[in-house]
């Protein structure tokens, strides 16, 4: 993609949270050193295997990056507060996303049935699990909101959004709540699947196949 759109292409990531956005861009500038950057920024365990690459490529190639998730205290404060963002502290809203909801259908029976699976860490009554559904879905809106706020702000971008595929398959989740905010983009969603599904029905609508090791 990069190849293909050069300069116009941004980076969006589910990894980083909206209130560490000026420490990504201070990273991304060089005005701020990576071990401080990681200190400051609640990176995922596995980002140096897994998502390191990514953002030092866009240093290098000095693309923007989007920190573009709700903060993962504001989500579990929805999670333990029975769905309601009733609480949260004045200095920390500025973070909510500005509008969210938690919609029926196929992404809420999508979530239901895998957080009722048996491989599911715990189960839950019922109305837990409306809450962690409703703080999975502030996700979703936070994310979809932080990508709009950048494409109106730069019209001649594209922008490639990392997130984990439950957000954004059959263009539910993230894509959902972005198509929903902003009808005129063109939404396209890249899936990633292990040879051995070839049989497999892809969820977006282009897959890249890999082998892991």
């Amino acid at each position: 993609m990069y190849k293909a759109k050069g300069t116009k292409l941004a980076l969006s990531m589910e990894m980083f949270e909206a209130d560490n956005q000026s420490k990504l861009n201070n990273f991304l500038a060089d005005t701020l050193s990576e071990e401080n950057f990681l200190a400051a920024s609640r990176p995922w365990p596995n980002y140096r295997t897994d998502y390191a690459p990514l953002v030092n490529f866009a240093k290098e190639k000095k693309m923007p990056v989007i920190a573009a998730n709700v903060p993962r205290f504001l989500a579990a404060h929805v999670a333990k507060n029975n769905a309601s963002t009733e609480g949260v502290e004045a200095q920390y809203q500025q973070w909510l996303p500005k509008h969210t909801y938690a919609p029926e259908g196929a992404y809420k029976e999508k979530f239901y049935a895998q957080m009722s699976s048996p491989a599911a860490p715990m189960k839950m009554p019922p109305q837990r699990l409306a809450a962690v559904y409703a703080a999975q879905c502030l996700k979703d809106d936070k994310m979809a909101e932080s990508i709009a706020a950048f494409a109106d702000a730069h019209q001649n971008m594209q922008i490639l959004h990392i997130n984990g595929c439950f957000h954004s398959d059959a263009h539910l989740g993230t894509a959902q709540k972005l198509e929903a905010l902003r009808p005129e983009l063109k939404v396209a969603v890249i899936t990633p699947l292990e040879r051995k599904q070839k049989g497999e029905k892809p969820a977006g609508d282009f897959v890249v196949w890999f082998d892991r090791k």
